[in-house]
């Protein structure tokens, strides 16, 4: 999916292969550029957001855990949907 030529690295960091919060930013933006997609864009930076902030977080519960697998699985079915592996 991430091709770092077509999907361009947002800081002008170079993002090691490990580096799945800035290879997935950068596939949003360029995968859901323009302002038609603007609101698309928002919810898929938005979930991934969420998801790195939860899977962090030191005092994580049950239900931190399932939120951040909520925020995760979106970001999964976003991509599945930009690549084509959707069909239904």
């Amino acid at each position: 999916m991430f091709d770092p030529s077509r999907h361009l690295i947002l800081d002008a960091a170079q993002a090691s292969e490990t580096d799945a919060r800035r290879r997935l930013e950068a596939i949003f933006e360029k995968e859901l550029s323009g302002s038609a997609n603007e609101e698309a864009r928002a919810h898929a930076k938005a979930a991934l957001k969420l998801s790195v902030a939860l899977q962090h977080k030191r005092t994580a519960d049950f239900r931190t855990a399932a939120m951040c697998a909520e925020g995760a699985s979106t970001v999964v079915n976003l991509l599945a949907i930009l690549f084509g592996r959707r069909t239904s």
